[in-house]
């Protein structure tokens, strides 16, 4: 193998051969040094070798946080296969789907899905081999930690480029029909570098990931960049935020990652402040974070940074900002990351004014390389170079980009462009509303109606007028909601992305 070229496996390979004794890992109590996983991944990767797994073969990955999730992922790209991982949370029939859409030949699973594989054995006839790493189930397939020991923990002798396609990412689909997203290793190597970079990661940095490992944001970024600095990582199986504060006490955490709602949701504990002693920095990403909730944690937590990320699986670092510098900038996601341009876009790709609204364009070493079989949608998307992201946004004189909205969310009501955020962020600022989302729905007179679905605080009620004429006194006649559903939640992607296409189908039809 070739130590110089920039691959996801190297990078464990020479944070193992740089801190052999470094803790690297914890998950529910198995503690692992950055040699000790090392030579696990190898073990596996060559027990994977000898199962039939060719250079170039997609694999897909079926586990819930865990080890064996960063085990499997790193033991098949070494091995030179292109990992594939799968949403978790999905159904069978979804699971199957990306699997069949990513032609992968291989399966590996954790003993928690084995009702799922079942199902997924009648429908998936590409997959030729399935692994369960586990304990024994008389399928044939199983690969316990014993027999995986029993294999050479040496570096599989398999020549891995950069430029080699490294994984396969769906995109969450909150605007229709997932896509295979493909990553090259030089493209996941420096989503790692760049958020070590900017986020400064080193050896004293002990990071918390709750979110799903087969996410970008988790993977790609957090868990890459921590390798990359030889950082430790406590792993959850699931956001608990009891648990959570617990585990950052007792494990020393400086550095954890939540979305929006996450933060909602622990800045509500009373004694939260008594369980982060050690905390220095957190980070938000996935959905823009409210000026109310943004303004909620400075006051609170004035001794830690807080970081916000704008990126995408398509580029999942594209800007960021930092609390400190960003008093006056609680509306932006920030300045374009280290090694990235961005820049705003009208329709016939011209760049626009500073102040000027349109599609948010970047250009950097992360970005993807192309959606798998897609050739229609990457012409789309990829441009002379340009990432096009589908979100709509703005730059001020500072370089600072706020987002406006998803391109597709946009609302154009009476010939009127109506930006979904701004709504939402008028409505979530009225005492008896706890979430907020804003779509347009077709009409025949105004081509769409601004709706508003929205969720109440525990014990409150409100009349649709009510809201309508809340929103009538902060808003811009024509982006006020003309129409009000009330619900009990709002279905909500892995990452709590609200999946606006569901609330469209549900209330287009009521």
């Amino acid at each position: 193998m070739n130590l110089t070229e920039l691959t996801a496996g190297n990078l464990l390979t020479k944070q193992s051969m740089r801190n052999p004794n470094k803790e690297a890992v914890v998950f529910l109590g198995q503690r692992f040094t950055y040699e000790q996983l090392n030579k696990r991944v190898n073990a596996l990767a060559h027990a994977l070798i000898e199962r039939g797994l060719n250079k170039g073969d997609k694999v897909s990955i079926l586990f819930g946080n865990s080890t064996q999730f960063i085990e499997s992922y790193f033991a098949v790209v070494k091995s030179g296969g292109v990992a594939v991982t799968l949403n978790s949370r999905n159904s069978a029939k979804e699971i199957c789907q990306n699997i069949k859409s990513s032609d992968s030949k291989m399966l590996i699973y954790s003993d928690a899905f084995l009702e799922t594989v079942n199902e997924i054995r009648n429908i998936s006839p590409s997959v030729k081999k399935y692994i369960l790493l586990g304990e024994a189930r008389n399928k044939g397939d199983e690969l316990p930690d014993e027999v995986i020991k029993s294999y050479s923990s040496d570096e599989p002798n398999i020549e891995v480029k950069e430029t080699d396609d490294c994984e396969i990412l769906f995109t969450g689909g909150t605007t229709g029909v997932s896509k295979g997203v493909v990553r090259t290793h030089h493209n996941v190597i420096w989503s790692g570098m760049l958020s070590a970079h900017d986020l400064r990661f080193n050896d004293d940095t002990r990071v918390l990931v709750t979110a799903p490992l087969f996410h970008v944001a988790a993977f790609d970024d957090l868990l890459v960049g921590a390798i990359t600095a030889g950082a430790f990582m406590s792993i959850m199986p699931a956001f608990d935020p009891v648990k959570c504060l617990e585990n950052i006490k007792n494990e020393q955490l400086n550095y954890a990652f939540f979305v929006p709602l996450m933060f909602r949701v622990l800045t509500s504990i009373p004694n939260v402040k008594d369980y982060l002693g050690s905390m220095r920095i957190w980070g938000s990403a996935a959905a823009p974070m409210p000026t109310d909730l943004h303004h909620k944690i400075l006051a609170m937590f004035p001794d830690i940074t807080l970081y916000e990320v704008f990126g995408q699986t398509e580029n999942p670092w594209i800007t960021v900002v930092f609390s400190h510098n960003s008093v006056d900038k609680a509306a932006s996601c920030g300045k374009a990351a280290t090694h990235n341009i961005v820049k705003i876009f009208d329709e016939n790709g011209k760049e626009m004014l500073t102040g000027e609204i349109g599609e948010i364009v970047v250009q950097g070493p992360a970005t993807m390389k192309e959606y798998y079989k897609n050739q229609s949608e990457t012409e789309k998307t990829l441009k002379d170079g340009w990432l096009h992201t589908g979100d709509v946004g703005k730059l001020d004189d500072d370089g600072y980009l706020y987002i406006v909205d998803r391109k597709k969310d946009m609302i154009i009501s009476g010939g009127e462009n109506v930006y979904a955020v701004e709504v939402e962020n008028v409505l979530i600022k009225h005492p008896k509303i706890q979430e907020a989302a804003v779509i347009g729905l077709p009409d025949p007179l105004w081509g769409e109606i601004v709706t508003a679905v929205l969720v109440l605080k525990p014990d409150a009620s409100a009349t649709e007028e009510e809201i309508i004429q809340y929103a009538k006194e902060n808003l811009t006649h024509y982006k006020c909601p003309k129409s009000i559903k009330f619900t009990d939640s709002l279905p909500k992607s892995t990452l709590m992305k609200v999946l606006k296409q569901e609330l469209k189908k549900k209330y287009s039809t009521t």
